[in-house]
């Protein structure tokens, strides 16, 4: 008698990327079994019914064509899996293979067990002998691998156990995987807050009693590269450095010095100390060897009383940076016209602790986008559009770049699609090439993902205190097309045709599948959102904001994508998304966005009228009573409406502008708090 079952069924089996396919079937299948023992169903005929089930509508149009099928589940697993087996990609399962290396944290038999899964797929004669070897030349302690290699007999079982009895802990920053002094600790260079000295955090930490503030040295003593930091109270924590060698030359100048960092929070003792006629505070005998004030300060200081400054021949450097801060000098003060923040210092140490993530352009692993067309649409083959003489050199040198880089290739043979190419001069001299896909556009299905709005998105930072923004670089190029996908893309060149191997922008379907992507890839990770290729990470609190971040990168070295470092913002208080200003205190309007409504002119006719409304549009949130004075300004823009402006639309053009201003905030929305809803008949 057939049982209910009341399990948690299996999800379907879908046929995706064929170069894997056997390898999921297998591991499909192994799910099933343990399913099945769960169950206790003995009947073969009910077993079977069941696999064709759960396996879904994919498999099921598959068995139906094939023959001799049987009727037990022995005889139709058999018949599965050797349709699914041809279909294995033997180098592509040893290339996945060559490329595992142990991951931060990772011990020796956690990498050696991720091996032996991946081995069985590759069809190697001593599969022990590859995973020792593999575990031998991507492990993460060099120590390590010159132990292992020391060994005459090593076997697959000796590894792992030397690996085991080595378990390595950096006594600097307390991962496992590597010794203390190597080049990859995150700890390299990093200031203990406990103790304040180089080399290690605070969690490690051997001294027994915290320092309340630095022991200072006397300037000329032997010991020039330390770095010291103390707090003043609520006007800022700041940080110095004794004479610490030149990042571009390694040698220590006398009249070289390195500004570290100002403008954090902290209490320590200070001092207020008049100078001129203006008080200022200062900490108590810092020991710097420079006193450095900011702009800001110095002006205040020059309005109460005249200062002339004199001429310096010092250089003060940032942090980590061999570029030297635009300085002038009064006595021994030094006012900074560009101050150096700790957003500097964390971005490295996130390049040190990911160096893949943010070098070059990246593509997403294990896909290849496939983009679904209407066969009934028939190709087009368009006539090339001139390209100016006097940029003909420079795109095809932007067309050498993209090759160069894989991202486009010539075209081998007859090509049904072929779209025009689009020179785009930008403001600094660069050239930016484009396809114009309208035609093409015709067959192509889109997929229709939902994409976020910025409402959906700034809703979920309530209660956000810290904040990233991360810039995926040249977003769409990161995601391979399948070869059968890339003729459409063809355009004509003065040198030939070309297609796209990635993912590009001008292709109807490409925002919706992309967004669908980067947020299937950042699913399961907390205080995470993106739009596009923009991604900002949040966190209630430094801890949080930086766990989070850190589990952001990590997610996207895994899975093979690439940051722009310059637009990246890392571990501030506010910052620009979409337009719009986001802090704790909750979101306002982008400055940029406030001076152009500001300084917009009156408008000539319905055109710029509606150009003037889309840009208030979108502030309008903003803007009270919005609709309402609006409405003058939206009723010209009909067509029944003659142009005709007068006093009444003037003087909605100057209210919606005055009421907009930089400094409205519109606080995070909190569901938890009591909600009242104003409702009216504005039009």
């Amino acid at each position: 008698m057939a049982k209910v079952l009341d399990l948690p069924k299996l999800q379907p089996f879908t046929l995706g990327e064929t170069s894997t396919i056997s390898q999921r079937w297998r591991k499909w299948i192994k799910s099933f079994e343990y399913y099945i023992a769960a169950s206790g169903i003995n009947d073969k005929k009910q077993q079977r019914a069941i696999l064709l089930h759960l396996a879904g509508p994919e498999v099921q149009d598959i068995f139906e064509t094939l023959e001799d099928t049987g009727n037990d589940l022995d005889t139709a697993i058999a018949k599965l899996t050797s349709y699914f087996e041809p279909q294995k990609n033997i180098p592509f399962e040893r290339h996945n293979f060559r490329q595992t290396t142990q991951l931060q944290g990772e011990t020796i038999e956690q990498l050696a067990i991720r091996l032996k899964h991946q081995v069985k797929f590759c069809e190697y004669g001593n599969p022990n002998d590859m995973i020792r070897d593999q575990i031998i030349e991507h492990c993460s302690s060099s120590r390590l691998r010159r132990r292992l290699l020391r060994e005459p007999e090593l076997t697959l079982e000796k590894t792992v156990e030397i690996g085991r009895r080595s378990n390595i802990v950096c006594y600097c920053c307390g991962n496992a995987g590597h010794r203390a002094k190597d080049p990859r600790c995150p700890a390299e260079g990093m200031s203990c807050n406990k103790c304040h000295k180089l080399g290690h955090f605070a969690r490690v930490c051997r001294q027994l009693k915290p320092t309340n503030k630095p022991e200072f040295q006397n300037p000329t003593s032997k010991n020039k590269n330390e770095i010291y930091k103390q707090n003043t109270g609520s006007h800022g924590e700041i940080r110095y450095v004794y004479g610490a060698p030149h990042p571009a030359t390694g040698k220590s100048l006398s009249d070289d010095e390195y500004v570290f960092e100002l403008g954090a929070t902290g209490k320590m003792p200070h001092a207020t100390v008049q100078i001129g006629n203006f008080p200022v505070d200062l900490i108590v005998d810092s020991g710097a060897t420079v006193n450095v004030l900011d702009n800001e300060i110095f002006a205040k200081i020059k309005a109460n009383s005249p200062i002339t400054l004199s001429k310096t021949n010092l250089k003060l450097f940032p942090y980590g940076s061999s570029t030297p801060l635009s300085i002038q000098e009064h006595e021994n003060f030094h006012p900074i016209q560009n101050t150096c923040n700790g957003d500097n210092l964390f971005m490295q140490t996130l390049v040190t602790k990911y160096p893949q993530v943010f070098n070059g352009i990246g593509k997403f692993k294990d896909l290849q986008l496939h983009l679904h067309f209407d066969e009934s649409v028939p190709p087009v083959a368009q006539a090339p559009r001139r390209i100016p003489f006097h940029i003909r050199k420079a795109v095809q040198t932007k067309l050498d770049e993209l090759e160069t880089l894989g991202i486009i290739e010539p075209v081998k043979g007859p090509s049904p699609w072929v779209s025009p190419l689009v020179a785009v001069p930008k403001p600094n001299g660069d050239i930016r090439v484009c396809v114009d896909m309208r035609q093409a556009n015709s067959a192509i299905i889109r997929e229709r993902h939902p994409i976020p709005t910025i409402e959906e998105t700034l809703q979920e930072l309530q209660g956000a205190t810290v904040f990233s923004k991360l810039d995926l670089r040249s977003g769409y190029h990161q995601i391979e097309l399948h070869p059968e996908s890339r003729p459409i893309t063809t355009f004509a060149t003065q040198k030939g045709l070309y297609q796209y191997t990635r993912l590009m922008f001008g292709v109807s379907s490409a925002p919706e599948v992309y967004q669908h992507i980067i947020q299937q890839i950042l699913q399961g990770l907390p205080g995470v959102r993106n739009i596009s290729d923009d991604i900002i990470v949040f966190g209630k609190t430094k801890d949080e904001h930086d766990q989070n971040l850190n589990n952001v990168i990590q997610r996207l070295q895994e899975s093979g994508l690439t940051l722009n470092k310059d637009k990246c913002l890392f571990g501030v208080s506010n910052l620009t998304f979409f337009g719009h200003e986001v802090s704790a205190s909750g979101v306002s309007p982008d400055t940029k966005k406030v001076e152009a409504i500001r300084e917009a002119r009156v408008p000539t006719n319905a055109a710029e009228v509606r150009s003037f409304l889309g840009l208030a549009t979108y502030c309008s949130r903003f803007i009270p009573n919005f609709a309402t004075v609006a409405d003058p300004l939206r009723l010209l823009t009909r067509k029944s409406t003659p142009w005709q402006w007068n006093s009444i639309h003037q003087n909605a053009f100057d209210t919606l502008k005055n009421l907009l201003t930089g400094n409205t905030v519109m606080a995070h929305y909190d569901p938890s708090a009591p909600t009242h809803l104003r409702v009216d008949a504005s039009p």
